[in-house]
């Protein structure tokens, strides 16, 4: 039986041949967060399953290519607080990727380009950003930049060329960078060192047809380690639940085995999606660690996202890292699509209610009633 998500080694790039698939996807994945609860999460896509319409199409038959439908979301964060959010969509003659060599990859969407060099050893990126906002005449700039070692996940299993099934790669971890975002003559964030992971998501098939009930993935950052969990439930009940979890350092990527996890009691959020504040993780059959799961600073009908605090009960050691969870059936369903459009800057038809949710937020009044801004 096929996995919910396959492990990849970070030497193996996204197929290509992904972006032409109708309902496929492949997402790039980066995050920076410092001990200050300062930092971003960015990810730039093809075929996000979660811009409005798109997989909604794919369950009527009529799904389009993931490369029609290119979007590049930023969330930016400070004191563990969202302060800025945009998830926005370009037309398809307003995106590219191209490989000027073989190992480097450039992205461009609108007037933001991602610029990434994977060696044989090292890993660097440079993110130039700017992002206009709806009802602010003045755009979101600057850059995110990060380099170091490499995290090979080692594995000699193979992928299908398709990629029907969802696969995933941790391509770096252990690293700092450093962000600065400025609008107009307000700062938005100035993190000159926060700890940074970086990895990708692919798959041919839409992601609601993968068999996964719901997801929690969690990245937390130890002294001289990070430790990536990823849970899968399948909506297959009498199917066992996945668990891939690795430990990165800085010499290779390991697996931890023999891993159990009990939830405790759920809360339920804005939307009724249920998340769980007090985790616990055993090891072969012994308590390992507690993750501690702030209330989410991210929300929507099927994604949350969190910070986390780590404790392992064996060495005592602490760490501050992030968790999200998904329910991918709950992606794109007709009762909550207005309150997403709210949420996604689309080159026409935007929702009224986009300037209040999409942009700086301590300037949300001012879009909306378009009052000047500096």
């Amino acid at each position: 039986m096929a996995p919910l998500v396959h492990l990849s080694p970070s030497n193996r790039g996204i197929d290509p041949k992904v972006l032409k698939a109708s309902g496929g996807f492949a997402w790039w994945y980066v995050d920076l967060l410092d001990e200050h609860g300062d930092g971003l999460v960015c990810i730039w896509s093809f075929g996000l399953p979660f811009l409005p319409g798109y997989l909604s199409a794919a369950r009527q038959g009529n799904a389009p290519q993931a490369q029609a439908r290119p979007s590049f979301n930023l969330a930016v964060y400070r004191n563990f607080d969202c302060v800025f959010y945009s998830l926005q969509e370009f037309g398809a003659e307003h995106a590219s990727w191209t490989k000027p060599t073989a190992q480097c990859d450039v992205w461009r969407f609108g007037n933001s380009v991602v610029e990434r060099e994977i060696g044989d050893a090292q890993w660097q990126i440079n993110i130039k950003i700017e992002l206009s906002s709806e009802g602010s005449a003045l755009p979101l700039r600057g850059c995110l930049n990060a380099a170091g070692p490499k995290r090979g996940v080692c594995t000699k299993e193979s992928v299908p060329d398709n990629l029907a099934t969802h696969d995933w790669t941790p391509i770096s971890a252990r690293n700092f960078g450093e962000c600065h975002l400025q609008q107009g003559r307000t700062s938005v964030l100035n993190c000159s060192r926060g700890r940074v992971y970086h990895d990708r998501n692919a798959s041919s098939r839409p992601f609601d047809a993968l068999g996964i009930r719901h997801w929690l993935w969690s990245r937390v950052s130890f002294a001289d380690y990070d430790l990536v969990f990823y849970w899968l439930w399948p909506t297959d009940r009498k199917r066992a639940a996945q668990c891939l979890s690795l430990r990165l350092d800085a010499e290779r990527t390991q697996s931890i085995d023999d891993l159990s996890i009990d939830l405790g009691q759920p809360r339920l959020s804005t939307y009724g999606v249920p998340w769980w504040p007090c985790i616990r993780l055993s090891k072969q059959g012994r308590p390992w660690m507690l993750l501690e799961v702030d209330s989410p600073v991210d929300r929507s009908p099927f994604y949350l996202r969190h910070f986390v605090r780590a404790q392992r009960f064996d060495t005592q050691e602490q760490a501050l890292g992030s968790m999200e969870l998904c329910r991918p059936r709950r992606v794109d369903r007709s009762l909550e699509k207005p309150f997403v459009r709210m949420r996604v800057q689309q080159p026409s038809n935007n929702s009224f209610w986009l300037p209040f949710f999409s942009g700086y937020h301590a300037q949300r009044w001012q879009r909306l009633l378009r009052l000047p801004q500096s």
